[in-house]
């Protein structure tokens, strides 16, 4: 689950790099465009300018062969590729000339670099702005270059910064909009989220009844399929904590029966003949069965109706405690194993039934998986600290996994204590366990 974590993403900002990395796209789109329709635009209006002086120089030249080139402040007139100042050459190369081809090019470029006299003929005393190169042909030996110098006076530089600015401020608040945009989107998709979420983690039959309404379909899909997941887990856990209520309530009665006639026989055999075969089974007999009333008594307290109310009353552990140790010695027979109960009388207000229940699991664990060393119950204020500690290595079964030496036992008594809200700890060591139950917070 924590790599999973650690791999998912946010689905904020997922949204955020989305929408913000389309707008980049955007606005890199409207720039290239931008440039594109300027280039197009500067072509067009100085080539169709430039076409109609050539068209009209070829009228001229068809009726006088002598006729002068064309003149104008802003414009130069060459006839051969030589008369083309070398710097102009250079800055539109010969071999990119044919009939009514248009380059041009800004002042703040390479135009600085040209000298005053390629730009003395179209530009004159004006400083230009844009430089436009045109080849015209007019017919199969004859050919027409055509150099204009483009400026813009003082009202169109002030209306070329207007519309500069206005552009700068549209495409601020062009941003600030779609910044806006997409927090109000992303907020937009992601309370219901965080609703959904929410509604999962406390989902109850009563909100499988009536699931709120989550704004989008595909959020009330994901809802409706959680809720029958929910509906069929809990429906598959009631069959189970039935199940276990009705089991553990029919073996009551066959292990009342076969613990009275344990009883029976070892009044019959006797305490001379204990120490024979038939009274070791009878012991180790009597010992399965009280494991067995154990776990029963356990599994019908922990599957009792959730809305059956708890009594709490006095609880004494010291006496309690004692009781237990002596009621489960029997766990003890034939180990070297000393039992020490230390502390001072600790007066409770508890569940009687719960309380007898996690100290005997807690007990009897201590004293099933001890072999040879020592146990400790040490009663405190309001809790109970059980230390065991083996002298002698303990061969595991790599099977049981980690939880050797915590038995089922204890798994119940971890549910019995979060039902109570008391808190549960353990800590291992290498001879054995300390677990500590402490019976309010």
């Amino acid at each position: 689950m924590a790599n999973r974590n650690r791999a998912s993403q946010s689905l904020r900002r997922y949204l955020l790099w989305w929408i913000a990395g389309g707008g980049a796209a955007l606005v890199l789109c409207y720039m290239v465009l931008l440039e594109f329709y300027l280039d197009i635009g500067v072509t067009m209006r100085a080539g169709n300018a430039l076409e109609r002086v050539a068209d009209d120089y070829a009228v001229r030249r068809a009726a006088d062969p002598q006729a002068p080139l064309p003149a104008a402040p802003d414009i130069a007139a060459y006839r051969l590729v030589a008369e083309v100042p070398e710097a102009v050459r250079e800055l539109f190369p010969p071999d990119d000339y044919g009939h009514g081809k248009v380059a041009w090019a800004y002042l703040g470029g390479p135009l600085r670099e040209l000298p005053s006299s390629a730009l003395l003929p179209a530009c004159g005393q004006v400083p230009c702005d844009v430089l436009v190169f045109y080849s015209h042909r007019l017919d199969e030996r004859d050919w027409l270059y055509l150099l204009q110098g483009l400026y813009a006076s003082s009202a169109q530089d002030a209306e070329q910064d207007l519309v500069e600015n206005a552009t700068r401020a549209l495409s601020v608040f062009l941003i600030a909009t779609l910044a806006v945009f997409t927090m109000l989107l992303v907020n937009r998709i992601r309370r219901p989220v965080e609703q959904l979420a929410h509604w999962a983690d406390s989902l109850d039959p009563e909100g499988l009844r009536r699931p709120p309404d989550f704004r989008f379909r595909e959020l009330n899909t994901v809802a409706a399929r959680l809720g029958d997941a929910f509906q069929r887990l809990s429906e598959r856990l009631s069959e189970e904590q039935r199940f276990l209520r009705h089991a553990s309530h029919e073996l009551r009665a066959p292990l009342a029966v076969i613990s009275g006639n344990i009883e029976i026989l070892q009044k019959i055999n006797g305490p001379e003949r204990q120490g024979e075969p038939q009274g070791e089974a009878l012991a180790r007999l009597r010992a399965a069965m009280l494991d067995m009333q154990q776990l029963t008594e356990t599994l019908l307290w922990l599957h009792r109706p959730a809305d059956r109310p708890l009594h709490p009353e006095p609880v004494e552990l010291g006496e309690l405690v004692r009781n237990l140790v002596e009621e489960n010695r029997y766990l003890l027979h034939g180990k070297a194993v000393d039992v020490a109960v230390t502390g001072t009388a600790s007066l409770i207000v508890a569940p009687a039934t719960p309380c007898r229940i996690v100290i005997a699991n807690l007990v009897r664990n201590a004293f099933q998986y001890t072999h040879a060393g020592r146990i400790e119950l040490h009663i405190g204020a309001s809790q109970i600290t059980i230390h065991n500690a083996n002298e002698t290595k303990v061969d595991r079964n790599p099977a049981a996994g980690d939880d050797y030496g915590f038995g089922l036992g204890l798994k119940l008594v971890e549910q019995i204590c979060a039902r109570l809200d008391w808190t549960l700890s353990w800590t291992p060591s290498a001879t054995g366990r300390s677990t500590t139950v402490r019976f309010c917070r």
